[in-house]
């Protein structure tokens, strides 16, 4: 039984001086079918004559194409456009999973009762819905039930039974199946169940029209121009239009690769205010005009609230209050544990505070049901979170994290009364926890939890896949090479891409005792060293490593078998890491068949798992792991 509950603070609202010229927003969450939907709210109350629903797409797509939505939000509300973003249930923040049932029909309601909300609850007298991929399709649908006055759709699915098809093509180019008896599909690190197959399967465009004014067909620019839907619409008597303006690969690459399209999202924009029957600004709206700045969201709850089969779980929106605010989402049992450590998720890469395929959703309501609190942040310029310097948004390793992890850890002491933190974080976020762990004085960081680090160093202008990288992949092979009889003779007589030379230099430099066991000390922990919050000066894992010992702080790294990430923490740091695991300073953890993101659902479930049952071996009390569980205790909003 799912319930929401009011929360007698004041909306969150990110402060509008913080970042000039980023219009206002509100996170919230939004009641469909009696669950709580996790939705922002982007512009002001006198611009509530015109209010825009964006339905982004589903799986990994959504994850995709977070950033430019939020960028699309922003634009329309700065065209004096009232915009609400929603998370569908199960997906991003919302309640639900993958696995539950009739989804293509609580989509739809979703959908539905955002309308409903904007028209009755704000009295928003004309709305418009943008639908992207699915979400196109699915805003399709609702507008054959629910008449709005403009529907945009961009890149949109008109044919279910082809979507599944390319869902079905992406999970067995992955190799992510469920089994070989299974009708459902595993795409992009999501699931579809084989009835959510079914009835997406089961939608078509070209039988049914949707309810509207005016229609806008934004269509992909990597694919041939598809006017199909245009010549169907056309003769209906609906003012529709198609553009193919350049971006959308760009948008719906890897989240730390994507661009903003701009020239969609201008096309989109000017499409909208061009409607003659939106209020102007400042006119006559009475409904608007009668709600103070905080009226619209005073009645909107800040938590959610789920009876789970173990414990109570709830769920609430959070801001540092820093400049710029940092966005993050907190669960936490009804009842926490006083004695357990509060942990902070950092962003893996450049995907929002839900995490790659949603694992860090998964994990923080599977910590929570363990009675911790999880913090899921987005660090500034990621996510949610604005950047001070737009030029540095989407940047994965920004020197600025360091200054942000400290202020989530300053909040996390004086706002929620967090005593120890352990700060956890994937790829990127795993160096960035790693780093804090070695350079904060801050007391109140105990641990660290890697998963799947690429590196424990950077500098600006670094790649994970540069130089360094590639040095190290080809000491790996030369390295074997050297071990294997029979392919002495092409490595002695140079027939190598970088010649024998070459490789006997690689594998000299390499096996360097300056290289592979680093005995600088440690330097001393001390008050002065947060006064610097940057990367590290010097490339010497096995100093940092100590620097961590000294401050007392333990370090637990989780890695994909196929993973790098260990091989490179033990060829810089070998004597090191074996000391602090000898010690129990430092635990080690692998995780079988799976890709560095977790994309397929066993080794996900896995990584949780293991992740849960260390956590409560360090700090649990009075409470065992799972004992001969094949899959984490199913606690989910």
């Amino acid at each position: 039984m799912l319930m929401l509950t009011t929360n007698s603070s004041e909306a969150f609202a990110t402060r509008e001086a913080a970042i000039s010229g980023t219009p206002r927003r509100r996170a919230f969450y939004l009641t469909s079918r009696g669950e709580p939907l996790f939705a922002w709210l982007h512009g002001e109350p006198r611009c509530a004559g015109h209010a825009v629903l964006i339905c982004p797409p589903l799986g990994h797509e959504q994850i995709h194409a977070h950033r430019a939505l939020r960028h699309l939000a922003n634009a329309l509300a700065g065209a004096c456009l009232l915009v609400c973003r929603l998370d569908y249930h199960g997906t991003g923040d919302s309640s639900g999973g993958d696995d539950d049932l009739h989804r293509v029909a609580t989509w739809q309601a979703n959908i539905r009762d955002a309308l409903h909300w904007l028209e009755n609850d704000l009295g928003c007298p004309r709305v418009s819905v943008i639908g992207v991929r699915l979400g196109a399709a699915l805003a399709w649908q609702a507008a054959m039930q629910h008449p709005v006055a403009n529907l945009a759709l961009w890149a949109p699915v008109v044919k279910g039974r082809t979507y599944v098809r390319e869902m079905q093509a992406l999970s067995m180019a992955s190799g992510a199946g469920v089994g070989p008896e299974s009708a459902d599909i595993e795409a992009g690190g999501f699931l579809l169940t084989a009835q959510t197959a079914a009835q997406l399967a089961d939608f078509d465009a070209f039988t049914n029209q949707p309810r509207c004014q005016r229609l806008l067909i934004v269509g992909r620019d990597d694919l041939s121009d598809d006017r199909r839907l245009f010549d169907r619409v056309a003769p209906s008597g609906i003012d529709v239009r198609q553009v193919r303006p350049p971006g959308y690969a760009d948008m719906m690459a890897e989240p730390h690769n994507t661009k903003v399209p701009r020239e969609a999202i201008a096309d989109i924009v000017a499409w909208l205010t061009a409607d003659a029957a939106t209020l102007p600004p400042g006119g006559n709206h009475e409904p608007a005009d009668a709600l103070g700045a905080d009226a619209l969201f005073r009645f909107r709850p800040l938590d959610a609230v789920a009876a789970g089969p173990k414990r109570t779980l709830r769920e609430r929106i959070l801001t540092t209050g820093a400049a710029p605010e940092l966005i993050g989402v907190l669960t936490e049992p009804e009842q926490p544990a006083d004695e357990r450590p509060l942990v902070v998720l950092l962003n893996a890469g450049a995907a929002y505070r839900v995490g790659p395929n949603r694992l860090h959703v998964l994990l923080a309501r599977q910590l929570a049901a363990h009675g911790f609190r999880c913090l899921r942040m987005d660090l500034g310029g990621l996510g949610d979170s604005e950047a001070l310097d737009p030029a540095r948004e989407n940047d994965a390793y920004a020197t600025t994290h360091f200054r942000d992890i400290d202020a989530v850890l300053r909040f996390a002491a004086a706002e929620l009364g967090a005593r120890r933190v352990v700060l956890m974080g994937l790829c990127s976020g795993a160096y960035a926890a790693f780093q804090a762990a070695a350079q904060f004085a801050n007391p109140v960081l105990v641990e660290s939890v890697l998963i799947n680090p690429l590196t424990f160093y950077w500098k600006d202008g670094m790649s994970v896949l540069g130089p360094a990288a590639k040095e190290f992949q080809a000491y790996q092979y030369y390295s074997q090479s050297a071990r294997a009889p029979r392919k002495w003779w092409k490595f002695i007589t140079g027939r190598t891409k970088i010649g024998f030379l070459g490789a006997l230099q690689l594998l000299a430099k390499r096996w360097r005792p300056s290289s592979w066991f680093a005995t600088g000390e440690a330097a001393p922990p001390d008050d002065a060293r947060d006064a610097k919050l940057d990367h590290p000066a010097r490339d010497d894992l096995s100093a940092d490593l100590k620097r961590v010992d000294a401050f007392g702080r333990h370090l637990a790294c989780f890695f994909s078998v196929s993973d790098p990430g260990y091989s490179i923490l033990m060829h810089h740091a070998r004597r090191t890491v074996k000391a602090l695991c000898r010690a129990g300073k430092m635990n080690l953890f692998f995780i079988e068949g799976a890709d560095h993101t977790f994309s397929r659902r066993q080794p996900r479930q896995a990584v949780i798992r293991e992740i849960v049952e260390h956590l409560i071996k360090r700090y649990g009390i009075n409470e065992q792991p799972p004992v001969g569980s094949t899959a984490p205790a199913k606690a989910t909003l």
